[in-house]
């Protein structure tokens, strides 16, 4: 509910504004949080009335407590307190552990909550990213640096926006409850004393604007930083080459600065507002002091117990400010999180976090968490896996296609049959649409006209249906840190392959002797970047990975682009020789990889055809 105070206060372009009405952003808001998420959130607010209850019941037994040491009569207390006025001290010491248990669960589960909400909007933001860039059907993907920019700030803030509004929450329950306490026992004070605090207010909205804006400020600083260390990281031999270590370093010194320049401003007004009401607070109090013993006349024991309460109430105040500004500095973060969640609807959220709010606190697995566990197939679980009864045929009808970003169309009325058991393969110039043209055969991509068909069936739907019988290999080998079986048993969903079977994959691949010889078999471990081995022998294991499978339908995108060319030639014999009854469609700019194919098309001159006899 806070979160749409802050918004409405400093943006025109607004949550609350943009649904509309008070109502429809607070939906919207507890929709992104989820159940789980506002399940907590709940508990958070019942512990702040386990705080008030503390708060209030001290106050009240200082008043006790100063009749019990004489210092005062019994008839000084207020008449709800005048039963209690003696009291032995045992009784006294049991009330006081009472109140003390009462504060300790309180302030347990109001910062339990906070924590929990956090993370869990921190799982749901990341779970929707990986669900968006695994199964996005749009024809652009999420950028890595945009991705990493995510997981590294973006969410991590909008947890913490999350977090501090639960904390704003409580804070300001436990603030009002003590004012009401105040007033009760001494309200012209309170009056008097909140309204020397109220004067902090009108300083407030514009300082909180300047910490806005800094926070805004620093989101595409932080964007820069996160893509500059990328580009080094992916380039640093090129950097090295070239001697532009300099212009590197100067680059991220100046975002660095820029990034260090808006934060230590942002934490300067954060703090600020923090500690004001505290300044503002004691000199409330010197002066409450001064008017209740000159004019009020105000008895010693509520005095000192309204005192008590003010300091209580000086420090929920001081708090509430420091959870305000900190969330008003996570806030753009929020509204970049917001806008991400807004992409997906109702039906399609609550299909894709099932698992998140399956997930327990205080136990270390889930039923969800364990990715072999049957249940976590739910999200594809419509998949049917069995392979089909023919090799297929690819059918592509007049389709037209072209990057949104892009002027010019890359295919436009372009048609293509491959019959069953055929090899293709294409060449052209960079550019031309060679592995888009895959795409669209695959049903990665859907063409804005036409179609595409295997086997009769629209691609995207064969995809679905027959994943396991389609053999892909890239110019970039996918290995992962893991043994040489898992990674070639990777997206493989016959579980129970043989050894023999896997021999008999790199052998044709050309890679067998190697393993044997060099590493420890299929149990060897590799690591992330798959050290000790060529980029040719990457790629010849991602290869193995597609023979694997025993596909009827074999796609390879430049997939021997590191190979020298006698082992590309073996490769191909092999691919003739074990893949007949597989229809096979072979991207490359080496003739000396398409010799063996039944036909050939050039995307550079798509009029012009060969046999591929005469390459």
């Amino acid at each position: 509910m806070s979160i749409i105070w802050i918004d409405a206060s400093l943006s025109d372009n607004s949550i609350l504004l943009q649904k509309g009405s008070l109502l429809n952003a607070l939906i919207g808001a507890l929709r992104f949080n989820g159940r789980k998420s506002n399940t907590w959130l709940l508990i958070g607010i019942v512990s702040s009335i386990l705080l008030v209850s503390f708060e209030l019941g001290i106050a009240s037994f200082i008043q006790i407590f100063i009749v019990n040491l004489g210092l005062l009569d019994k008839s000084h207390l207020p008449e709800t307190l005048q039963v209690f006025g003696v009291m032995t001290n045992i009784n006294l010491c049991l009330v006081l552990i009472l109140l003390g248990f009462m504060r300790s669960v309180g302030v347990f589960f109001s910062q339990q909550s906070s924590q929990v909400f956090n993370q869990m909007i921190i799982a749901r933001l990341r779970f929707l990213t990986i669900h968006e860039l695994i199964t996005n059907k749009d024809y652009a993907t999420i950028p890595v640096t945009d991705i990493h920019h995510r997981f590294g700030e973006i969410f991590h803030n909008a947890g913490a926006f999350v977090r501090l509004q639960t904390q704003l929450i409580v804070s300001i329950i436990v603030g009002s409850s003590v004012f009401f306490g105040m007033l009760y026992n001494a309200p012209y004070e309170t009056l008097i004393g909140v309204g020397l605090l109220s004067l902090i207010g009108l300083i407030v909205k514009n300082i909180n604007k300047k910490i806005y804006l800094h926070s805004e400020e620093t989101i595409p600083i932080s964007k820069n930083i996160t893509k500059s260390v990328e580009r080094i990281c992916r380039n640093w031999v090129l950097v090295k080459i070239s001697k532009t270590q300099n212009y590197e370093y100067i680059r991220m010194f100046r975002y660095i600065s820029s990034y260090f320049h808006h934060y230590v401003k942002k934490c300067i007004y954060t703090q600020f507002l923090a500690t004001i009401p505290s300044f503002v607070g004691v000199v409330a109090i010197a002066v409450l002091i001064l008017l209740s013993r000159e004019y009020f006349s105000t008895s010693a024991s509520v005095l000192i117990s309204f005192l008590y309460l003010f300091l209580r109430f000086v420090q929920q105040v001081s708090q509430s400010f420091h959870f305000y500004s900190d969330s008003v500095s996570f806030l753009p973060h929020y509204k970049i999180c917001m806008n991400i969640f807004e992409n997906f609807n109702s039906t399609s959220v609550n299909s894709i976090l099932e698992p998140i709010e399956k997930m327990k606190v205080i136990s270390r697995f889930s039923r969800f968490a364990d990715v072999n566990n049957s249940t976590c197939s739910k999200l594809t679980e419509h998949r049917s896996w069995s392979a089909p009864s023919k090799i297929p045929a690819i059918c592509i009808q007049r389709i037209s296609f072209s990057w949104p970003s892009a002027k010019k169309k890359l295919f436009s009325d372009f048609s293509l049959d491959i019959k069953p058991g055929e090899s293709l393969g294409i060449l052209g110039p960079s550019g031309c649409g060679k592995s888009t043209l895959l795409y669209l055969i695959l049903g990665v991509l859907r063409p804005n006209e036409g179609s595409c068909s295997i086997d009769a069936i629209e691609s995207m739907e064969y995809l679905e249906r027959h994943s396991n019988s389609i053999g892909y290999v890239g110019a970039d080998p996918f290995l992962f840190s893991g043994t040489i079986r898992e990674n070639l048993l990777y997206g493989n969903r016959n579980e129970e392959i043989a050894n023999q079977e896997i021999f008999a994959a790199l052998d044709k691949a050309g890679i067998l002797s190697f393993i044997q010889d060099h590493f420890q078999g299929l149990d060897y471990y590799l690591t992330e970047n798959a050290e000790g081995l060529s980029t040719g022998q990457k790629q010849r294991i991602a290869l193995a990975r597609a023979f694997l499978k025993q596909p009827k339908l074999l796609i390879l995108d430049e997939a021997t682009a590191n190979l020298d060319l006698a082992t590309e030639s073996k490769i191909s014999e092999s691919i003739k020789k074990n893949f007949q009854f597989c229809t096979k469609v072979i991207v490359s700019h080496r003739l000396n990889m398409l010799k063996n194919c039944d036909r050939v098309i050039d995307l550079g001159n798509p009029n012009k055809k060969d046999d591929g006899r005469n390459i």
